[in-house]
């Protein structure tokens, strides 16, 4: 081991796109240099190794001869794009979160404005967020490619593990646990037919004893039945393809049953549990959904993302 060469090629690999054959370029670089010094200087040594590499080139610049073609973004500046991204948006959720709880709204010149958040449909302002910090990065990365001098970018050194396999490890799809899920819908379908809603404390000689107003009962009683319906239909789905797509739509469906949802008018107004008011339980419903649902979502992209630089790099090692 070549502790300066290593960490040569460790740095060039952060300006190379995965889908151009990263680990052929490496080795062919560190074949080139190791046959260098050799040939020309007599021994492969680090003292010769450093007098190599110093000739060499920049690692920005030994990527760029093995990428081709042009575009906005360098194509050594791509891997940072994702990268940058990802800590721009921590940092802006962190600021919605403390506007959030602070019931006010939040300004970081030139950069960031947080309007005043004071409800559970202000959560949907995320996907917002990143879109404008995705955006943001892009604008920098283009300035930086654009720069007639080498511009060094900090690279934050986290590494994603990639799965050994292309396909989602998944349990498979049992026919007893369907019937089941179609018996308890098909009896939950039964109660709110017959009772006209699914949150009551119980039934007694006067009939049901609903916990809200007829109305909000409805809407909430058709809002559980809809996600149970959505995830029955995903279940089924899995009989077919076991492609995680499938989750995709689940949770993406899932999230717009709960921006629906939120659209319905509470009041304070107290039900049968004097500590539970409409507004408390519809906050509460809404934000158990967008949460299950997104981190649902955001975890199944990430995996297909992942396959798919997973098959990009054994792809490139094939050829």
């Amino acid at each position: 081991m070549y502790p300066n060469l290593e960490n040569y090629l460790e740095e060039i690999s952060h300006y190379l796109v995965p889908r151009k054959g990263a680990e052929d370029v490496l080795a062919e670089i560190r074949s080139h240099i190791l046959e260098k010094a050799g040939q020309e200087l007599g021994g492969i040594g680090e003292e010769n190794l450093a007098r190599v590499i110093a000739g060499y080139g920049s690692p920005p610049k030994v990527a760029e001869r093995y990428m081709e073609g042009e575009s906005l973004i360098a194509p050594t500046l791509k891997g940072y794009l994702l990268r940058y991204t990802g800590i721009l948006f921590v940092i802006h959720l962190a600021v919605i979160l403390a506007a959030f709880l602070l019931k006010t709204k939040m300004v970081l010149f030139p950069f960031l404005y947080i309007p005043r958040l004071s409800g559970v449909a202000d959560l949907f302002y995320l996907p917002t967020a990143f879109i404008y910090d995705l955006g943001l990065v892009g604008i920098f990365l283009y300035f930086v490619t654009k720069q007639a001098k080498e511009v060094h970018l900090p690279w934050f050194d986290i590494h994603f593990r990639l799965p050994d396999s292309p396909k989602a490890r998944t349990s498979e799809p049992k026919v007893y646990l369907l019937i089941l899920m179609l018996i308890g819908f098909g009896m939950l379908l039964g109660i709110y037919l017959r009772f006209e809603t699914l949150f009551m404390l119980g039934i007694g000689p006067e009939g049901t004893r609903p916990l809200f107003r007829p109305a909000v009962a409805h809407w909430y009683s058709l809002a559980l039945l809809a996600l149970i319906g959505v995830g029955i239909g995903s279940y089924i789905a899995q009989f077919f393809t076991r492609s995680e797509w499938v989750q995709v739509v689940k949770n993406a469906i899932c999230l717009l049953i709960a921006g629906i949802v939120n659209i319905y008018p509470l009041e304070w107004e107290p039900s049968r549990i004097p500590v539970l008011s409409e507004r408390t339980f519809g906050t509460a419903f809404v934000l158990v959904v967008v949460f299950t649902s997104a981190y649902g979502l955001c975890r199944s992209l990430f995996r297909i993302g992942r396959r798919i630089l997973l098959d990009a790099f054994r792809m490139t090692n094939d050829e």
